[in-house]
């Protein structure tokens, strides 16, 4: 088959992502809360339906999946939990490869209470939860 492919997508559109599934080996689901500022509200619902769409077709298409939500300081317990549980309606902890919680970096930067709070809320869904920076940020990379 070649060197295996990676993915990593905020699914704004699953057509597009279930035209290039076929193609890869590894998908990392990007999500992100209502009340995180990084998407006009009225917009959400369409985003999230769409990212329900393409983490359902990686997982059912076998692929090696992962999950991340991007938080900052804005992030409300209450939204992250409700995007929890639609996310393991559709998903096992069986399904998935891990579960990364990326902190924005700069604006709106979440304290450390706040990162063990929402991964406290993970946990007992999926045990297997990583906390990774936005390096590139911390980089000053484009």
């Amino acid at each position: 088959r070649g060197l295996p492919t990676y993915l990593e997508s905020a699914c704004f559109d699953s057509k597009k992502f279930l035209y290039i599934l076929p193609s890869i080996d590894f998908v990392k689901i990007e999500f992100k809360t209502i009340d995180s500022e990084f998407i006009d509200k009225k917009h959400y619902p369409n985003l999230i339906r769409n990212t329900m769409e393409c983490l359902q077709a990686a997982i059912d298409a076998k692929k090696t999946t992962y999950i991340k939500i991007v938080i900052s300081s804005k992030t409300e317990l209450i939204s992250f939990k409700e995007l929890l549980e639609q996310i393991f309606k559709i998903v096992s902890k069986d399904n998935i490869s891990g579960f990364i919680i990326q902190p924005t970096t700069g604006h709106s930067e979440p304290s450390l209470e706040q990162l063990l709070m929402f991964y406290d809320n993970i946990y007992p869904y999926y045990e297997e939860v990583r906390i990774v920076p936005q390096l590139h940020k911390i980089i000053s990379a484009p």
